[in-house]
């Protein structure tokens, strides 16, 4: 239910830049990240081998931090982030970075 969600959500289109949100200096650097809707922030991992990279989480908002279980549910892990901080976080090259809008 996500996904519909996030594609039926302003018309702007599903995938969109942080800066859309947070025009922040930190929003605009960003680009390897984005928003999917407004309430889900994807981190990807580009790099191979690393084990954390610095995530910036749009003001606004605090971020909860969750993984996809078997059957596309979120499952939260715990983590929190307050908005308009950047934050270092625990990495693997199989785990997207997800963070819900809370």
């Amino acid at each position: 239910p996500w996904a519909k969600r996030a594609a039926e959500s302003g018309g702007v289109g599903p995938v969109r830049p942080i800066v859309l949100t947070d025009s922040s200096p930190e929003g605009i650097a960003s680009e390897h990240q984005w928003l999917l809707g407004e309430d889900i922030l994807v981190a990807p991992v580009i790099l191979q081998g690393v084990d954390a990279q610095s995530v910036y989480f749009p003001k606004g908002a605090d971020w909860k931090q969750v993984r996809v279980g078997a059957n596309g549910e979120f499952i939260p892990t715990g983590a929190v982030y307050s908005g308009g901080t950047t934050q270092t976080i625990a990495v693997t090259i199989e785990d997207i970075p997800l963070f819900v809008r809370q």
